[in-house]
């Protein structure tokens, strides 16, 4: 098996992905995405492609974009993918959300 992950990019690795988010004071954020979603921690850092894992990691990636003004390229850089995978998570995450707000405001 390839230590490569899609388009020839390396594998985030998970405890230096933390090193990192942990340093930049951004790991709570993280947390709460996980509970949010009922994963753990790893599971936001990771590239895992299973759908609560990427639920929970495209909302950390809209939070860093929104919130912390990083750009797809930075945050792409950490997760070491291209930025247009970042662009298509935050995308996913912002229509899921408007779906399930307007589920909420029906009847």
């Amino acid at each position: 098996m390839s230590a490569a992950g899609p388009e020839g990019f390396p594998k985030p690795c998970v405890d230096g992905l933390f090193a990192e988010i942990s340093a930049a004071g951004l790991l709570g954020d993280a947390h709460r995405c996980a509970r949010e979603y009922a994963v753990s921690t790893d599971a936001v850092l990771s590239m895992r492609r299973e759908r609560p894992d990427c639920l929970a990691r495209f909302a950390f990636w809209a939070f860093l974009h929104f919130e912390c003004k990083w750009s797809y390229p930075r945050i792409a850089r950490y997760w070491r993918c291209d930025h247009t995978t970042v662009m298509g998570g935050v995308k996913t995450f912002l229509c899921m959300r408007r779906e399930r707000e307007g589920l909420q405001h029906v009847g």
